[in-house]
């Protein structure tokens, strides 16, 4: 009781004295809890139509039609609702003249179309009023150009209902973004477009994310400060490589909350005013599943293998993974983090099977996958259950840490899953002439290529008599941003009894992923069955390939800086099947040894470790790493494919006499796909 009373006693005197010390209007430090705004003071100008302030920055005036200060220029029932320049309005809602000007409710809007997916226009939203509160900490007034974020009065009134109702919903619960541990809004910076990689900044939450969905339509447009792209989470948002719905080719995966998308975006937030609140230190997003065909027809006991799942730790906390160093391998027991998946009935009431199977986490020369970073775990394989009764699932993948299944599956704080949509049907179930598919192997290996003598394929058992069949296939590339419903049947066979197939292999044709159909009847001019559909990766040739580099790496030097050596870590791939030798080398143009690989030799899929030590004095050096390969069983198909049995990767080193620390180093825009 005495020490309790000495520490208030304390913390009174303590308290008294600062304030005779700081000067009135200096903040000493941050309160505990930040209280929001509710209103927003706004310098009002007349813009360009691109948001930016006109030429010579004219203000508004009353009654004015200039756009910026009316969302409808030269009209005179949409003139600017205000008497004053300088505008003091509620951020959440604000009436003038009968007609809603609310802050958010005409920012949002304007800074992405409610025609986007709802979760990514609700993403928009928050990042808005993040954004927002930070600013007005920073500079108290703000104003309606994009050197803040466009207001422009009118914009919410001239929506459509069904655009009201959108731009309502994402911007309820004032919900907004802080760190662990503090309730403070971060500088939630958003822009147009990013491509592959985001911007990354100095600030913890602005690291500079893998954004795969962004890699064919993706560019840097008004993203250096780091941070969203709009465009990018519309992509997110709807599912496709284009920001709207129905637009671009079909993601392998959708984002359907705006925690997901943010919690991409802006690394190691927390989420203030959510309800429910989801957990902040362990969370994770799916980022692609490549070569995943859409929803999939499955019998029961059968799998869909080989396929590699990308995934983001998009939580507080970093996960603890088994480090494998060169020469290393990853173990198969003794793992804290694993990707795994369970088997759901479509209406999500219930599971059928509890993590089927689980794949340890490994990283290359590291014990964690820290936050904000993407991994990935190859040879996955996806299997229904024996005896799984015919119907619509779905297959959730999950993370599951130390015992804890992260999509909350096992408690009540929930972060959203990933679903994957399966039919199970086990084939032949009508009475009319049809085919049951005696299914192949989902991928084609080296072993089933020797036991077809060159040859892969499938076969077929009539049903109820039929005996006459049509057949058709399509195939795209792997990791093609092609959606089968763009690529166009063709016919094989038409109305043939034969009851399988088998082709020839050959460089073209390995490497893709194809969907079969094949249909029966009963006699040549019978009525024809309902198409039944298999599909299959064809994987069997090997192909060397540099999984994370496509053109070159760079890296900058500061000429008096005691820093000498660089690092970056190079996947080398075995993109086919069977099995591939090869060996590395470094070459330079001064003929100066300045940069090693290790191992210089390895099979089939490995890291190796490029070390650049600074070369000299001022200017740019420049060099090769080529990996070579030694031997494949069957032949590799790069001398068919590029014309050699090498790939090479340009590395330039830049010794400059400055250069902004918080770059070092760099891989070059595009030199990671």
């Amino acid at each position: 009781m005495i020490k309790n009373q000495f520490r208030l006693i304390f913390a009174i005197c303590f308290s008294v004295i600062l304030s005779t010390l700081i000067p009135k209007g200096t903040i000493a430090f941050s309160p505990l809890h930040y209280t929001p705004p509710t209103q927003v003071t706004l310098e009002m100008y007349v813009l360009n139509t691109n948001g930016s302030v006109a030429p010579g920055r004219p203000r508004c005036q009353t009654n004015d039609n200039r756009y910026g200060c009316t969302f409808v220029p030269n009209n005179d029932s949409y003139r600017y609702p205000f008497t004053s320049n300088t505008i003091t309005i509620g951020i959440e809602n604000h009436t003038q003249n009968g007609v809603q000007q609310g802050y958010l409710l005409n920012v949002v809007p304007q800074e992405m179309d409610p025609g986007h997916a709802a979760s990514s226009v609700q993403a928009q939203a928050i990042a808005a009023r993040t954004y927002a509160y930070n600013q007005i900490n920073t500079y108290g007034t703000l104003n309606n150009s994009t050197e803040r974020q466009v207001y422009i009065p009118y914009r919410y009134h001239v929506l459509s209902a069904a655009g009201k109702t959108v731009v309502d919903q994402a911007v309820a619960g004032q919900v907004y973004l802080s760190l662990p541990n503090n309730t403070d809004p971060i500088a939630a910076f958003f822009g147009q477009d990013n491509d592959v990689w985001t911007t990354g900044r100095s600030q913890s939450y602005l690291k500079s994310i893998y954004d795969p969905i962004s890699r064919s339509e993706g560019q840097d447009i008004g993203t250096s400060n780091g941070g969203m792209g709009q465009k990018a989470a519309g992509r997110w948002g709807a599912g496709r490589t284009a920001e709207y719905p129905g637009q671009g080719s079909e993601w392998t995966v959708r984002w359907d909350t705006a925690q997901q998308i943010l919690a991409h975006y802006y690394t190691g937030i927390n989420f203030i005013g959510l309800s429910p609140d989801p957990p902040d230190d362990y969370r994770f997003n799916i980022l692609d599943v490549p070569g995943l065909p859409g929803t999939l027809y499955m019998r029961p006991g059968e799998s869909i293998t080989d396929l590699s799942v990308y995934f983001q730790n998009s939580g507080n906390s970093d996960w603890p993974v088994i480090p494998v160093y060169p020469g290393g391998s990853c173990p198969q027991a003794g793992h804290r983090t694993y990707l795994s998946y369970h088997l759901y009935n479509a209406s999500n009431s219930s599971a059928v099977a509890f993590a089927i199977e689980k794949y340890g986490l490994c990283q290359a020369n590291s014990g964690a996958l820290t936050r904000g970073n993407y991994a990935w775990i190859s040879n996955v394989r996806l299997k229904i259950p024996n005896g799984t009764p015919p119907g619509n699932y779905k297959l959730r993948l999950d993370v599951q840490i130390d015992g804890r299944w992260l999509s909350g599956l096992q408690g009540t704080n929930h972060w959203p899953t990933q679903d994957i949509e399966v039919v199970v049907d086990p084939g032949g179930m009508g009475g009319e002439p049809e085919v049951s598919i005696n299914h192949p192997p989902a991928v084609f290996t080296t072993e089933v290529w020797r036991r077809y003598g060159e040859r892969f394929g499938f076969s077929w058992t009539p049903v109820n008599g039929a005996d006459y069949f049509d057949i058709r296939y399509r195939s795209r590339e792997f990791l093609s941003n092609k959606k089968w419903s763009d690529i166009a049947w063709t016919a094989e066979l038409d109305n043939n009894p034969t009851r399988s197939l088998y082709d020839y292999v050959n460089c073209w044709k390995d490497r893709h992923e194809y969907q079969f159909q094949v249909r029966g009847q009963l006699g040549p001019d019978g009525d024809e069955s309902a198409w039944k559909t298999t599909y299959t990766k064809l994987k069997i040739l090997p192909f060397l390939s540099i999984s994370n580099v496509t053109r070159g790496y760079a890296t900058f030097f500061e000429l008096d800086s005691p820093d000498q050596t660089h690092t970056a870590d190079l996947y080398v791939t075995n993109e086919g099947g069977g099995t591939l030798q090869w060996q590395a080398t470094v070459s330079t143009a001064n003929g100066q040894t300045w940069m090693t690989v290790s191992p210089t030799s390895g099979t089939d899929d490995r890291t190796v470790v490029l070390t650049i030590t600074k070369p000299g004095g001022l200017g740019t050096y420049t060099g090769q790493l080529t990996f070579t390969i030694t031997n494949s069983n069957p032949d590799a198909c790069n001398q068919a494919i590029n014309g050699n049995n090498r790939v090479t990767v340009d590395i330039t080193a830049f010794v400059l006499e400055h250069v902004e620390k918080r770059y070092l180093p760099i891989i070059l825009k595009g030199a990671v796909p």
